[in-house]
């Protein structure tokens, strides 16, 4: 069997053609890990909050018992 002779732009080719790909790839890869880091951080803000608004809970509680005695 007789090989084809590769020419240098069918090789020059097939490396933009990988190197597209692994582009992809990457930016594939980086918008599932944006999308979860983004909800990761709605959530972890959720949290904050209502402790937040429980520590204020409390202070506000201790400022109205203060001015009844």
């Amino acid at each position: 069997m007789v090989k084809p002779k590769k020419e240098r732009g069918e090789v020059l080719w097939v490396t933009s053609d990988m190197v597209y790909q692994l582009i992809m790839f990457v930016l594939l890869i980086g918008g599932i890990f944006a999308v979860y880091f983004f909800v990761r951080s709605l959530l972890t803000r959720s949290k904050q909050t209502n402790k937040i608004e429980q520590k204020l809970d409390r202070v506000i509680e201790m400022l109205e018992k203060d001015k009844r005695d």
